[in-house]
């Protein structure tokens, strides 16, 4: 497949992006407004309890989108119905006993561990069950969604995003509304938007892809065997982000009680909004990643990994820098009530989702081979250490604000680790261009475009002339060194013809 259908699929992404980005920092506000600040706090770090007890999904989803691209790689694409089948019953049978767990164990751990207030804890208790039907939701639409992307149906996942975003907004507009316990509606309508998706993804499956996909779970012990095998080790990787974020969560919220976990909820939501701008990207790309190692093109396997890291940063740091330099002044047009921490939360996961941009292209790459034990062993590990060095400095008193600070040192020592485990794993793999032509020159275009941005903000007062004059300096400074910095000849000249293609396309859209 050429690079001009990645391109395709990523720009069908980048529409639902800006769509869903739209309206979901709308509905914050008005979630926010509705709530309260408490209530809203309630929900978060509710929505994360549960969510610690469901960190298997993210190694299940992992498992299915490595097989099913890699099945299409080999060209055996009649092959991916018993694949999906497998899948399929792993993620049913784990759904059964993350249920199990989270009711029986997880609902103890809540009610004696969190910090809820007496007079909301009927409330709180409500949210936890009707979170727990969500997460068995999620899991089992999670092979259908693999399925979609593994076969490159980047429209038909966007459209499908873009449903799933209208119907929140009616929730959203359901709970302005309602006379009742708006915390329980609103959690009850987020579960009912989660099964409607789910039968959405199911129609269109059996519809359109419907060679490959099936209802009906298969158990075959020699696939069973091999997923759950990447699967073990990927779960060392997904419970050490899951107790990253939401053991953070609780952390806070013993700490520091839920209005920081109400802060640490916006900032999430700004995070995820400008990371969509990274995981459209990655998620075309990454298929044909490995697609091409099953395939042998080990050469056009490199090409991307290298071009895939750069290309992530550039597209993130184009629209972090500017929300980087405004963060107070968009939360105070966006909420009525800006929770404390909020602003420099939300500054420092961006921090730290920069760096991690980089890590996303040769994660794939070790993922194609099959053999990620070391990955996830030392990756892991070092990530699994944030949360008690974290809680340590808590401890002593520190300011919430210390959890960052070791999350961006251990994501910047994966970096570096990661990029050497790449070169043992895949052999043409050149650890010294990734360091030379990504983190150096992603670092340059970074220190460039900082400088004009910077020097402007000290001699303007922050008013909204301020904020759109700070704004288009940031991207144009951006723009100009990712065009002069970060590209090389063949890239830059790629760009020089596609833009003036578009030009002319639009010259001549005019004059007719």
């Amino acid at each position: 497949m050429s690079n001009s259908i990645i391109a395709k699929n990523t720009l069908a992404l980048y529409i639902r992006m800006f769509f869903s980005m739209g309206v979901s920092l709308f509905t914050s506000r008005i979630v926010l407004q509705n709530l309260g600040v408490d209530n809203y706090g309630i929900y978060t770090v509710v929505g994360g309890f549960v969510a610690l007890f469901a960190f298997l999904n993210g190694p299940l989803n992992a498992a299915a989108s490595r097989f099913f691209a890699f099945e299409l790689g080999k060209g055996q694409g009649e092959n991916l119905k018993t694949v999906f089948r497998s899948a399929l019953f792993t993620h049913l049978f784990y759904a059964f006993i993350a249920v199990i767990l989270l009711e029986i164990v997880g609902l103890y751990l809540f009610k004696s561990k969190l910090v809820i207030p007496p007079e909301r804890m009927t409330a709180a208790v409500w949210v936890f069950h009707l979170s727990v039907v969500g997460v068995f939701v999620t899991i089992v639409q999670t092979p259908l969604v693999a399925l979609i992307i593994a076969t490159e149906r980047m429209k038909v996942y966007a459209y499908l995003g873009i449903v799933d975003v209208v119907v929140n907004l009616c929730v959203v507009a359901a709970i302005v509304f309602t006379k009742g316990d708006k915390l329980v509606f609103y959690a009850f309508l987020l579960l009912v938007t989660n099964a409607l998706v789910f039968m959405i993804y199911h129609f269109y499956c059996s519809r359109n892809i419907k060679d490959r996909y099936s209802v009906r779970p298969l158990v075959n012990w020699k696939l069973q065997k091999e997923m759950l095998g990447f699967t073990g080790w990927s779960m060392m990787s997904s419970a050490s982000l899951v107790l990253k974020t939401q053991g953070i969560n609780m952390l806070f919220n013993i700490y520091f009680g839920v209005a920081v976990n109400a802060a640490l909820g916006i900032a999430n939501q700004v995070n995820g909004a400008l990371t969509k701008f990274l995981n459209n990207f990655t998620t075309a790309m990454n298929p044909q990643i490995v697609k091409r190692y099953s395939s042998g093109d080990f050469n056009g396997m490199n090409s991307l990994i290298v071009r895939g890291a750069k290309f992530s940063f550039f597209l993130l740091f184009l629209v972090a820098l500017p929300v980087l330099f405004s963060t107070e002044y968009l939360l105070n047009i966006w909420l009525v009530e800006v929770p404390h921490y909020a602003a420099i939360f939300t500054k420092l996961l961006i921090i730290d989702a920069l760096i991690k941009s980089f890590i996303n292209t040769i994660g794939t790459a070790v993922s194609a081979t099959g053999d990620i034990m070391m990955w996830q062993l030392v990756l892991g590990g070092i990530q699994l250490s944030i949360l008690p060095v974290s809680y340590l400095f808590l401890k002593l008193g520190y300011p919430p604000t210390v959890a960052f600070y070791v999350l961006i040192l251990s994501c910047s020592v994966n970096i570096l680790i990661g990029i050497l485990i790449t070169k043992i794993k895949v052999p043409c793999f050149s650890a010294r261009k990734f360091l030379f032509s990504v983190l150096g020159t992603s670092a340059l275009v970074a220190a460039l475009s900082f400088m004009p941005p910077f020097v402007i903000k000290k001699y303007i007062t922050e008013t909204w002339i301020a904020f759109f004059v700070i704004s288009a300096v940031c991207v144009l400074s951006t723009s100009l060194s990712i065009i002069f910095v970060g590209l090389n000849k063949h890239e830059r000249m790629w760009f020089c013809e596609k833009s003036k293609a578009l030009f002319r396309r639009s010259a001549v859209e005019s004059a007719v």
